[in-house]
């Protein structure tokens, strides 16, 4: 692997870091503004709610892109150091791949509901869908977690 200051797997590294952090941090924004707006008004909710169906559109998912993106360029840059059979490469991937599927299939709809509820005033059913994703949001962040320290040591080696 072809390791100097600046080189292509460095940047690929760096970015995929960049995502990461992006990953996380709508995660936490998301998780927290929940918690702190929920006693606030039905119009602070749903404009929450709005808030974070968009960050999961567009900040989430440009995250997952750009993940998926560098961590193939990782692998072929790494000529062959690292291979896709290398169980954290693997994990990453389906990491990857969940967090993309949570958010088109539980983040999304559920903000949609979230505001929906609000803005016709039944904030039982807004508070219920809000805690459900505060759990998932959390399973989800932990999981990243999880997946970053794989990464870092190469749990189950380098693939052969």
């Amino acid at each position: 692997m072809t390791r100097g200051f600046g080189s292509f797997y460095d940047i690929l590294l760096a970015l995929h870091i960049v995502a990461v952090a992006i990953w996380l941090g709508c995660n936490f924004a998301m998780g927290l503004g929940s918690g702190r707006a929920v006693e606030a008004s039905a119009e602070v909710n749903s404009w929450w709610a709005d808030v974070q169906g968009f960050m999961g559109k567009t900040l989430k998912n440009v995250a997952f892109l750009l993940l998926l993106l560098t961590g193939v360029g990782m692998v072929i840059a790494s000529d062959e150091v690292i291979k896709f059979s290398a169980p954290f490469v693997s994990i990453g991937f389906l990491v990857v791949i969940v967090g993309g599927a949570l958010g088109g299939m539980v983040f999304a709809p559920g903000c949609r509901d979230i505001a929906e509820a609000y803005r016709n005033g039944d904030a039982a059913s807004g508070k219920k869908t809000i805690d459900k994703l505060g759990m998932v949001g959390a399973a989800e962040s932990l999981i990243v977690v999880v997946t970053i320290f794989f990464m870092v040591f190469k749990w189950g080696g380098l693939g052969g």
